[in-house]
């Protein structure tokens, strides 16, 4: 399948390379906000200069699919021009930050494209798709308790795009990555966004004044989420840091009647442990498809969601080709999980000194 990119940021950095990993697709073009600029960018990534194209030009390749990666604010322009494109589509989460235009964002993609799908990747992790099997079987019992920590390397505000300053254009760890976390956690206890919209939900952000912290930026956005859930007999904490100097980490601990998963994501190094009835455990750890292997596999890519994402895009490809796939984010998740994060109950602390 042919697919092309819009946006030279997480576009190269993870839909590009991830999506050179499936076998069954291949990047036509990459469209950034200039032709040189893109393939400067591409160059610079060690990638091929001549993926860059305009946009005109690569609507005439023909793509089976379009990633659209931009910022929020650029997208508009891409939504409007693809009136006739009946591919495929795959955006970056977040879809919006203002659930006031869900509407009109439903009205282009209905109008516009065959099958539409919102980037969580980790929903892709063969690991993660075991462990919501794991959860379905009672291994653990009924679990009650989901906790994920999720740090980033630390964000330097000097070297960011002017989009990831503001909440309201999608930057901030609750967009970028409190929204992975959220939908992960739908998505592994089974639940939907509608059971969704019955929770209570309340979200902790701060901001530092570290020294790296340019103090000049008005209505900055957050570098640490900790979202809060409670829907029936499930309780959620979701946190997330762009503050902490420190090694990529992803932490998952599902709590259940009858015991307990515990999964962590070090930097490429991983184990996970399952513990059930009677104290038996069991330890797994990544292998480099994603999935678990009791033998200890070193070499994995630092960061989990790019690990996750060929994954994904592999379900894609086969609810295209074969109609079957479970796995996948729709349009209208990744406008609920928008809703869940704008309509909570949020804290914020600035200026920690």
């Amino acid at each position: 399948m042919k697919v092309a990119i819009i946006g030279t940021g997480v576009g190269i950095r993870t839909h590009l390379v991830g999506i050179r990993k499936c076998k069954d697709a291949i990047v036509v073009g990459v469209v950034g906000r200039s032709l040189d600029r893109t393939a400067e960018t591409l160059m610079a990534a060690g990638e091929n200069p001549q993926l860059a194209m305009e946009w005109n030009a690569l609507l005439n390749t023909n793509p089976d699919i379009i990633c659209i990666t931009t910022p929020i604010p650029e997208r508009e322009q891409y939504y409007q021009t693809l009136q006739n494109y009946q591919g495929h589509l795959l955006i970056e989460k977040p879809i919006l930050t203002n659930s006031k235009d869900a509407e009109k964002i439903k009205s282009y993609i209905s109008l516009c494209y065959n099958q539409s799908y919102t980037d969580f990747q980790l929903r892709g992790l063969k690991a993660f798709q075991t462990i919501k099997a794991w959860l379905r079987a009672g291994r653990i019992g009924k679990p009650y308790y989901i906790s994920i920590y999720e740090r980033t390397s630390a964000v330097r505000k000097q070297v960011l795009s002017e989009w990831q300053y503001s909440f309201q254009t999608g930057g901030g760890q609750i967009f970028s990555m409190g929204s992975h976390l959220l939908d992960l956690s739908v998505f592994l206890l089974g639940l939907t966004y509608t059971d969704m919209k019955q929770a209570r939900t309340w979200i902790n952000t701060a901001i530092p004044n570290g020294e790296w912290y340019n103090k000049n930026i008005e209505a900055p956005s957050d570098e640490f989420c900790a979202i809060n859930v409670r829907l029936d007999d499930y309780y959620f904490e979701l946190k997330s840091s762009a503050i902490s100097v420190g090694e990529r980490t992803f932490n998952l601990l599902i709590e259940g009647t009858e015991g307990t998963i515990e999964f962590i994501y070090r930097y490429g190094e991983t184990h996970c442990t399952l513990w059930e009835a009677g104290d038996k455990h069991k330890v797994f750890y990544l292998g480099k498809d994603g999935d678990f292997s009791e033998e200890k596999i070193d070499g994995l890519n630092p960061s989990i969601f790019r690990l996750a994402y060929p994954g994904y895009f592999n379900d894609i490809i086969s609810k295209i080709q074969t109609g079957e796939g479970t796995t996948l984010a729709s349009i209208q998740d990744g406008i609920a999980n928008t809703e869940i994060i704008e309509n909570a109950e949020i804290v914020r602390t600035d200026n920690i000194e």
